[in-house]
């Protein structure tokens, strides 16, 4: 009885393993509906150079609300608005700690902070595809002009501050920032062990580099969908910097992350990637080591 009982049992197990049914990954937005995201980065940055060690700490924390304001020919367009900022770093020479939720922050004393902070508030509009592509981005270049021109103490610096702000917040970051947490998601139906790929191209301090994702479904239930992922970096750079030849060699970088995604909308619940990048700039004969380790958490 007991080997019929545990057959029996495994054959149920097996149907019902077998029987599951593929699912299809797409984004499944309510019009008027609206997503919010907080993303927490922690960056730690290790440097040598010239035998001195140079560790870094950039912590950089965003709440993003995502309004679905339209659905046309399966995109949907939301608007974007920066809800909460939090940073810590060094940006031009200055120790930057900004905090949107701290009211009592004295800006005149740091007029950059009180940049940032007028970012907090603003919508663009983003556009998505049913499989999580950025279609477009618009309206951003409409809040940095107004950022710059509203500046306090920004006299001589406001080209400046204008390409730097970009930089941070500009289209192709937030690009990277949506797809380091949001999933592009494959046009083939899935079921538990299916794998796809993707490749795309991130900015690591205005280099580019070349990223390849596999990722594989771990789990289905009526409430979540399960993603692991792995990813690997690569750059070999060759430039030419006043004169000077430059390159910058990854050598050893990858990333592993997890994903919960709502089956009924698509949308990400929450995700953690956590990264290891190594490489060596080289220039004049002078090697130096670098190394980033980065979390982002999103939910």
């Amino acid at each position: 009885m007991k080997k019929i009982s545990f057959l029996t049992i495994f054959l149920a197990v097996a149907l019902v393993c077998g029987a599951q049914k593929p699912v299809e990954l797409r984004l499944n937005l309510q019009k008027g509906k609206t997503f919010t995201q907080n993303m927490d980065i922690k960056m730690n940055i290790k440097i040598e150079m010239m035998g001195m060690k140079i560790d870094t700490d950039v912590p950089f924390f965003t709440k993003i609300s995502y309004k679905v304001l339209d659905i046309q020919n399966n995109n949907f367009v939301l608007e974007c608005t920066y809800q909460e900022m939090k940073m810590s770093m060094d940006i031009l020479g200055q120790k930057i700690s900004f905090d949107s939720s701290d009211k009592k922050q004295d800006f005149d004393d740091n007029p950059i902070a009180s940049f940032f902070s007028s970012f907090i508030g603003k919508s663009f509009k983003m556009t998505l595809d049913k499989y999580q592509n950025i279609v477009s981005i618009e309206g951003l270049d409409e809040i940095f002009a107004s950022m710059v021109e509203n500046g306090k103490h920004l006299d001589g610096q406001k080209e400046q501050m204008k390409n730097m702000i970009k930089e941070i917040l500009g289209e192709e970051k937030i690009k990277e920032n949506f797809s380091s947490s949001n999933i592009i998601f494959p046009k083939e139906p899935v079921k538990v062990g299916s794998t796809w790929e993707t490749d795309n191209v991130k900015s690591l301090q205005g280099i580019n580099m070349q990223v390849k994702n596999q990722f594989k479904i771990e789990k289905i239930t009526a409430k979540k969908i399960e993603i692991s992922s792995v990813s690997e970096y690569s750059m070999n750079l060759s430039v030419n910097e006043n004169g000077q030849d430059v390159s910058v060699i990854m050598k050893d970088a990858k990333a592993t992350g997890n994903y919960v995604i709502n089956p009924k909308t698509g949308w990400t619940i929450s995700s953690k990637t956590n990264a290891d990048m190594a490489m060596v700039a080289s220039t004049m004969g002078i090697e130096v080591p670098m190394q980033i380790i980065m979390e982002i958490v999103v939910k």
